[in-house]
């Protein structure tokens, strides 16, 4: 899933998690890559989520997802950051997003 969720209220997002839940065999992996909010150093009482008024997306802070992953009684086995252009090397700027985006994350996560 890729650039979705932030086009779902909180009650969409948890329902469409609970149907890929049950739409996965018992060691099915969901991937999800978004946009986040902020960094996973922030501190929680940081803003949870942005509301963009030109199409009404919404981003989601790092521990916001983390909050919603848990209710849903999700594991993330792995997650990552994608490169932007101030912290990669010169040999990987081709990979790296511009700075002036929201970062984005992956994360692959499992039910419990």
């Amino acid at each position: 899933v890729q650039w979705c969720i932030g086009h779902f209220t909180d009650l969409d997002f948890i329902q469409f998690l609970y149907t890929c839940r049950d739409a996965l065999t018992s060691n099915g992996i969901l991937f999800i890559k978004d946009n986040v909010l902020g960094t996973r150093e922030a501190e929680p009482q940081d803003d949870a989520f942005y509301v963009d008024e030109d199409d009404y997306s919404i981003c989601r802070s790092y521990n916001y997802l983390r909050t919603v992953f848990d209710l849903v009684g999700v594991t993330i086995l792995a997650e990552c950051q994608q490169p932007t252009t101030s912290s990669c090397s010169a040999a990987e700027i081709d990979l790296a997003f511009p700075n002036d985006i929201y970062p984005v994350f992956a994360f692959a996560l499992a039910w419990r």
